[in-house]
């Protein structure tokens, strides 16, 4: 004894430092010393090394082979949970504990409940409603046939999350049981049902007024336009040149846009106007035409550069430049200077 003390001593320390933490052989033999000689401290040992059968540092076969050789069986019920296997661990309860194993089983299925942070982020739960609910079927079963109380037996339908119903455990219940018995917590339930189904017909009435709005937007929205008072020219300059484009570019919102883009449209125009002039009446000593023409163009994808294919001042371009400083540190110390007396 006194060398399995030393030996165990020594074993605890090398699974805490750094280098040995990981080796699965020590671990083990940790185990198998704490079932032969320390059973308390090999229950506290495996709850330490945590739930996820992943990340256990023991070998979990060989210590769930371990806790049934030496009949451990609050160590072995945690290792079926821990290998999820509940439906043994919950049976193993039940036979090993007497009276307790009903809040044993319980605390197994427990084991199973949605993680609150998956449930906050809607991911998917790691054990079924099925499986959760073949559990505490079980549990529920074993109650019954135990001849427990009826407001204990309905209790579970709480306790449970509402995975099992009142009808999914009636089945259970003796064929000639009276009703008296059921009658209080019967009614509490139902009430309780009442309540959620009252809810429910809440959310779908207001899931269908919503809808209905969104249908109402959408054909709104459908037989929405933009109405564009433009001049399109009808010819152009010569017979082989397509030099205006006849396509045109809607802003969503009703933005005004700077005075640099009116003057912009404003010298188009007017250079329009001359090269349609000109084509109605041409002369070969017009030397300025060909100048005109490629400064109408410019001005023109200069305009299409500035409206773009969203609005200036309310579309992603602005809204990605509102954290941007208006001036550069070297524009701002150079203002800054330039204020100084």
């Amino acid at each position: 004894m006194a060398k399995a003390t030393h030996a165990l001593k020594y074993l605890e320390w090398a699974v805490e430092t750094h280098d040995a933490s990981g080796d699965v052989t020590l671990h083990n033999l940790l185990i198998l010393l704490y079932a032969r000689y320390r059973p308390k401290r090999l229950h506290e040992y495996l709850i330490k090394c945590g739930f996820d059968k992943m990340a256990v540092p023991y070998e979990l076969d060989f210590a769930l082979r371990t806790c049934e050789q030496h009949k451990l069986d609050k160590s072995t019920v945690f290792l079926y949970c821990v290998s999820e296997m509940f439906s043994d661990a919950v049976d193993l309860s039940f036979k090993a504990f007497g009276e307790d194993g009903v809040t044993i089983a319980k605390e197994c299925a427990h084991m199973m409940d949605p993680d609150e942070e998956d449930v906050i982020m809607g991911l998917e739960p790691k054990f079924s409603v099925e499986y959760r609910r073949r559990i505490w079927l079980k549990i529920a079963s074993f109650v019954i046939g135990k001849g427990e109380n009826a407001a204990e037996c309905i209790g579970l339908l709480k306790e449970s999350g509402d995975v099992i119903s009142i009808q999914d455990i009636l089945p259970f219940f003796p064929e000639f049981t009276e009703i008296k018995d059921f009658k209080d917590p019967f009614c509490e339930c139902l009430k309780e049902h009442s309540v959620k189904i009252q809810e429910l017909q809440q959310a779908m009435k207001d899931a269908t007024l919503i809808a209905q709005e969104i249908r109402e937007k959408t054909q709104r929205l459908r037989n929405r336009y933009p109405v564009l008072c433009v001049q399109l020219p009808v010819s152009s300059f010569t017979a082989d040149q397509n030099g205006i484009s006849s396509s045109v570019t809607v802003v969503k919102a009703g933005d005004e846009l700077r005075a640099h883009l009116k003057e912009l449209a404003d010298t188009e125009k007017r250079l329009y106007s001359q090269l349609q002039a000109a084509d109605r009446v041409p002369t070969a000593a017009d030397r300025f035409a060909d100048e005109r023409k490629l400064r109408f163009e410019k001005i023109s994808c200069e305009i299409n550069e500035i409206i773009g294919s969203q609005c200036p001042l309310c579309g992603i371009h602005a809204i990605e430049l509102i954290d941007k400083p208006f001036f550069t540190e070297e524009q701002y110390e150079a203002d800054h200077e330039s204020w100084e007396i």
